[in-house]
């Protein structure tokens, strides 16, 4: 290979990285605005690239959402495995459920996108809710095993109860203090007496 190919090759993969770059910043400002079900020709045209090239680095709107949420979504579970491992578990479980409603409220529309990669194996967004999931079950077990938590609580129904709090709060006129009443009420009432 002679130089000019060495260059050749190089310029294309950095303009295929400054293309993905335009399409996650794209990908944040639209879904922001429009929510997870945004069009993704939308975001093709927000990054100025055409709608090829967002299928070329992101063949699925799951792929896109993985890449978007990745590492957020992997510091929400590393979070509930610290909590976990604390002495007062049922205090981590109320501060890791806080976070999590946080993280649920980044986009409209995505508490829906998690059931959906939970329940599809092939989703490209499956694995990281599925360690999410791993994570927070056992810092609900640790919780529950403090006695400070009912016992018949699901890790399942904690996650969609936390994704209904998630949907609820987002259109209030103000968004934290609607999840901060909401939360509370969930927790009081998972509580023992």
């Amino acid at each position: 290979m002679d130089s000019g190919d060495r260059d050749s090759g190089s310029v294309m993969r950095a303009d295929g990285r400054r293309n993905r770059d335009q399409l996650m910043r794209a990908a944040q400002e639209v879904f922001a605005v429009q929510g997870t079900g945004a069009s993704l020709r939308e975001v093709a045209r927000t990054a100025g690239v055409n709608v090829a090239t967002l299928y070329r680095h992101f063949p699925t709107r799951d792929a896109l959402l993985g890449a978007l949420l990745g590492d957020g979504f992997d510091q929400l579970a590393t979070r509930a495995q610290e909590l976990a491992a604390k002495s007062d578990a049922a205090e981590g479980l109320w501060i890791w459920t806080r976070t999590l409603v946080d993280a649920l409220s980044w986009y409209d529309g995505l508490p829906d996108s998690v059931s959906e990669a939970l329940r599809d194996p092939n989703s490209p967004l499956h694995d990281r809710c599925e360690r999410l999931r791993v994570a927070a079950a056992e810092l609900l077990h640790r919780a529950q095993q403090s006695g400070q938590v009912r016992s018949d609580l699901g890790i399942d129904e904690l996650l969609a109860t936390s994704s209904a709090v998630a949907r609820l709060a987002r259109p209030a006129a103000d968004p934290a203090a609607a999840s901060e009443r909401f939360l509370t009420l969930f927790i009081e009432g998972l509580t023992t007496a």
